[in-house]
């Protein structure tokens, strides 16, 4: 098992983050977890997109509930099944938002 650490940052004025593609910069099918660290300021709501292909993204959810990321906390996404990840805020955020993630992969 290895630990890598990078992150995402939603821009002032902006609502999503860029892709971060999971297959090409930890190997293919082998990322077991994510955990996302959210700053300590998040008035917005964050949510977590997925995608297979990088064109078509939809809302990660668990038991039918959206998984939302909240301000200041870690959110972990066990048994992660897509190549591509996105986080997305419910509005236009007032500064930039960076969020912290650790990958676990095999």
């Amino acid at each position: 098992m290895r630990w890598e650490q990078t992150s995402l940052t939603i821009t002032s004025g902006g609502t999503l983050t860029p892709a971060l593609d999971l297959d090409a910069n930890y190997g293919p099918h082998y990322v077991r977890r994510v955990l996302i660290l959210a700053p300590a300021t998040l008035p917005e709501t964050v949510t977590v997109l997925v995608s297979i292909d990088d064109v078509t993204y939809v809302t990660l959810q668990s038991g039918a509930t959206d998984i939302a990321v909240p301000q200041g906390k870690g959110t972990q996404i066990n048994g992660f099944q897509c190549r591509y990840l996105k986080l997305q805020a419910s509005g236009a955020v007032g500064a930039n938002r960076v969020f912290g993630l650790t990958i676990v992969a095999e």
